[in-house]
């Protein structure tokens, strides 16, 4: 299995947040609503001081068990999700704070995992134009697809 998954589809989209990624959360969730699209809410569940490490967990038990392909964290500076989620074997998170690192996140990174600063996404719009991306993109393979390959050397 090569652990790569070219385009957004089948599966539902993992969704987790601590406290003060909440709301952007549930911005985007209006949105995976809006557009039909399935997701699974591991947590938090309320908009009170929490530790995204257990949330994370729960999304990337559901990806390891083939429920999803994709997860989406939020927290305050996307930061912080993004460290937690890269240290789980064969996720690969991309900080994004615009467009561009949104596609690129997708076509040459073959990102698994988006970490979202919450600060950059109180905005419906940005959350409708983030999911269009995502859905409109995908794995551009090629010489993108041996830099994806290599990462599996635990040694690096």
């Amino acid at each position: 299995k090569n652990n790569v998954i070219q385009k957004f589809g089948d599966k539902p989209i993992a969704l987790c947040s601590d406290h003060s990624g909440f709301e952007a959360k549930e911005i985007f969730k209006s949105v995976l609503k809006e557009r039909g699209i399935d997701f699974i809410d591991y947590g938090t569940p309320l908009k009170t001081n929490c530790d995204y490490k257990y949330y994370i967990e729960q999304a990337v038990s559901g990806k390891r068990d083939g429920v999803c392909d994709f997860i989406f964290g939020f927290c305050r500076t996307g930061q912080g999700v993004n460290m937690c989620a890269n240290k789980f074997s064969s996720i690969r998170s991309a900080l994004v704070y615009d467009s561009f690192s949104a596609e690129m996140s997708i076509r040459h990174n073959c990102a698994n995992f988006f970490s979202f600063p919450e600060r950059l996404y109180t905005d419906k719009a940005k959350a409708q134009e983030i999911v269009e991306i995502m859905l409109n993109n995908s794995f551009d393979g090629g010489r993108h697809q041996v830099r994806i390959q290599e990462l599996k050397n635990e040694n690096l």
